[in-house]
């Protein structure tokens, strides 16, 4: 009979209202720590992924450095580099600088006549 009491009087403890509100604070609490730590997983994970996208950018880089330094060991290679950056040219070749030609400006208008034709003559900068 002892026994009885004694489960009756914890199930009133637990199933108390304080019991119950201080169940749900602390799933809360729980809760919002979670939150927390996954958002700074995600954020972890992106600056990961960033961290490995800059490093397959600076292998690359690496790469191309290395063969462009293999390239000035070479007279070829330090005579192309020089061509390509400085835009020079051995003794006897000139370089040749191609621009795209000016638009053309139609100057064909026939003069304007009257009292307007008159005053725009008259204020014109052309002599």
């Amino acid at each position: 009979m002892q026994q009885y009491g004694r489960t009756t009087k914890s199930k009133k403890v637990y199933h108390s209202p304080y019991a119950i509100v201080g169940i749900l604070a602390i799933a809360v609490l729980l809760a919002i720590s979670a939150i927390h730590f996954y958002d700074a997983y995600r954020t972890t994970r992106q600056k990961r992924d960033e961290s490995y996208a800059k490093l397959q950018e600076l292998t690359a880089h690496k790469a191309q450095v290395t063969q462009e330094l293999g390239d000035l060991n070479t007279a070829e290679g330090t005579e192309r580099i020089l061509r390509e950056k400085y835009r020079v040219g051995k003794e006897g070749e000139g370089v040749v600088v191609i621009t795209d030609p000016a638009p053309a400006v139609a100057t064909d208008a026939p003069p304007k006549t009257g009292v307007a034709g008159f005053f725009e003559r008259l204020f014109s900068s052309k002599k």
